[in-house]
């Protein structure tokens, strides 16, 4: 018999930091996961029911210490400047499932109004902008038009956006594997109880899911408002949906006047006083 072999060490990387270089030899399965997750680098992994992850989003560890949302933040900024309309989230995102951070630009109705007038420029005059401020709703310089549409409710029946004219509009976005979502739809029930006979529709768009799992997850909680199925998005890629929920408002008239992302207390205090202001003596 021969000498015995000597296993030969594979020379190190270069260029590789130390720690790295500790890693280059470890196994094969565990090297490609370690060398995707950095140190220090957090993971948000978002389970929807019933369904896997589609990814895992990290926070860059150069901004470990950055506040909540500052990356958002930032998006919204720029956002804003190219003329995109976005606001605080607290909601789950629809196309990376991704929970999106909240957002801090936004444009209280208050605080737009007061800097117009002290500017001497014309400014909309938003009824009960107290309490769109108190609500955190992001409000449009100047309303627009709603984009009209046509969807099947849950029970299958046609409905247009057009066909609510004459009524104040709580036009809501949202999905059954959305957990803020479910958290407000008892609220929008109670509003929808209270001031449907002064004016008031209240209308779920719900994303991409079956009016089978639409049925019953309304059934489970007790909803009558009326829902929509959104079955291939394209509503809610008019309206520019990136997270869920989404609420807008909809005047007499069909006009856009402000949207609100992720949930919100809407029959509080501050939601009835507005929609008190909002509706009149209807």
């Amino acid at each position: 018999m021969g000498p015995p072999r000597r296993r030969c060490r594979r020379p190190l990387p270069r260029g590789l930091p130390g720690e790295r270089r500790q890693r280059a030899f470890a196994p094969s399965h565990r090297r490609r996961w370690r060398l995707r997750q950095r140190p220090g680098e957090g993971q948000l992994l978002l389970r929807q029911s019933g369904r896997a992850p589609r990814r895992v989003v990290t926070e860059p560890r150069s901004h470990a210490d950055a506040p909540p949302g500052w990356r958002a933040g930032e998006r919204a900024a720029q956002g804003l400047r190219r003329g995109r309309w976005e606001g605080p989230s607290r909601g789950y995102g629809v196309d990376s499932q991704a929970h999106l951070p909240r957002a801090v630009r936004i444009r209280p109705a208050g605080v737009a109004v007061a800097v117009a007038t002290t500017l001497g420029l014309a400014a909309p005059v938003h009824a009960g902008s107290e309490h769109l401020d108190a609500l955190m709703v992001q409000t449009l310089p100047t309303p627009i038009p709603a984009p009209g549409f046509r969807l099947t409710d849950a029970d299958g029946a046609p409905r247009t956006l057009e066909g609510f004219r004459g009524s104040v509009v709580l036009l809501n976005f949202w999905a059954t594997w959305c957990i803020p979502c479910r958290d407000e739809m008892p609220a929008m029930e109670r509003l929808h109880r209270a001031y449907r006979e002064r004016g008031l529709t209240v209308l779920g768009v719900n994303f991409k899911e079956s009016a089978r799992e639409v049925r019953a997850f309304l059934e489970k909680l007790g909803v009558s408002f009326g829902t929509m199925l959104d079955m291939d998005g394209a509503v809610s890629g008019m309206y520019r949906v990136r997270g869920l929920p989404v609420t807008f408002l909809v005047d007499r008239e069909g006009r856009l006047l402000w949207k609100a992302i992720g949930a919100r207390e809407w029959d509080g205090p501050d939601g009835r006083a507005y929609l008190d202001t909002v509706l009149g003596g209807r």
